[in-house]
């Protein structure tokens, strides 16, 4: 079993990451699409906010939290689904309230309003919950994960493991401890704090928090398990990692340091999928090497066929040359005998992917 086919058909979620620019969500589209024709039911996702997995499957507009079924393959089936952080927050906030009163007391909250939607570390974490409630749900039997740029993928498995410091952090015990009167009542540890803290963002605005993580108490425990969760799930056998490159220095830089974080992290890709590269033309336009005397018109057709066999010459260096750049990006990553990480060669497509047929092109690529 190789080791396209083992991801697709063994795996239960598959992290696609990498550096913006590189294809990463059509292929994490056509990862889906590939189960599906095994006969899984694989649902994608993208937590990037840019609409590029909706724009690859003409459907634009269409996708939401609620996953649609794209295509029905016997029984294979692909779905396809987008991060909404507003209604995923909202929904996280109902099954953990101890009332309906106290959940309504949250979405109420000007500090709430404020972040459900707009932190960049509320996206992150409602990310993370995301994918554990695909995971979760009896639908699916893969999830393809589309990350956003490699500067960014690392904060999306980071925060589960934030979120669970800052729950156990003794300052949240200060501020969600019960009492009244607001901050004229913190003890005098916290109060130069958050005297600082509020010269920056405003009194009224640090009041709006501390009443956000009053009205939380009682539902840390439950968010600190879920975040743990998903933690032990990006870590966890059923779960692999592929990255995504392109052949080009810049790309490849920028998804070692990706790596290498995700190194730190304990997680370490089983495969590269190298996108975007110039096909090899093997066999096809040998140059001539001398030219016959002819008429006009079969000197111009010689012309005109040497210039498409240099053509391809320069082509199948240019092919050489990416290739190099990405088995030297590949010999990085395989550091040990023990972990050796694959390659899959993607050629660049003839024109942008921009329906569900030319995610259909691009997952015959994987076998």
């Amino acid at each position: 079993m190789n080791g396209v086919e083992e991801l697709l058909t063994t795996r239960r979620v598959i992290v696609c990451c990498g550096s913006g620019g590189v294809g990463k969500t059509t292929v994490a589209a056509a990862l889906a699409l590939s189960a599906a024709r095994r006969g899984r039911r694989a649902v994608v996702i993208t937590i990037d906010p840019a609409r590029r997995l909706a724009d690859a499957l003409g459907r634009r507009g269409e996708l939401s939290n609620d996953p649609v079924l794209v295509e029905r393959i016997g029984q294979g089936e692909m779905w396809a689904a987008m991060l909404d952080v507003t209604s995923t927050f909202d929904s996280l906030i109902e099954q953990f309230a101890a009332s309906a009163e106290q959940a309504t007391i949250i979405h109420s909250n000007v500090f709430y309003k404020s972040i459900s939607g707009s932190l960049s570390g509320t996206r992150d974490y409602m990310a993370a919950e995301m994918l554990l409630r695909l995971y979760e749900d009896p639908r699916f039997d893969l999830v393809v994960l589309d990350t956003a740029p490699s500067r960014n993928a690392l904060d999306f498995i980071e925060s589960p493991e934030r979120l669970v410091r800052f729950l156990r952090h003794p300052l949240f015990r200060v501020l969600t401890a019960p009492s009244r009167g607001g901050l004229r009542v913190i003890g005098a540890t916290v109060q130069p704090i958050l005297k600082v803290i509020g010269k920056v963002v405003g009194s009224n605005v640090m009041s709006d928090v501390i009443d956000f993580l009053r009205a939380f108490e009682g539902m840390e425990a439950g968010f600190a398990a879920r975040a743990s969760s998903v933690s032990r799930l990006l870590r966890g056998d059923g779960t692999d990692f592929a990255v995504v490159v392109a052949p080009s220095p810049e790309p490849l830089n920028d998804t070692r340091l990706l790596v290498e974080r995700l190194a730190d992290n304990r997680i370490s890709p089983s495969l590269v999928f190298a996108n975007r590269l110039t096909p090899r033309f093997d066999g096809a336009g040998e140059p001539s090497t001398s030219h016959m005397q002819h008429s006009d018109a079969a000197q111009s057709a010689d012309v005109v066929q040497k210039w498409l066999d240099d053509n391809v010459v320069a082509l199948r260096q240019r092919a050489r040359s990416e290739r190099d750049l990405v088995q030297t990006f590949i010999d990085h990553l395989s550091t040990t005998p023990s972990h050796t990480v694959g390659l899959v060669e993607i050629s660049e497509q003839p024109t942008d992917i921009h329906d569900l047929d030319g995610i259909a092109r691009l997952a015959d690529s994987f076998g």
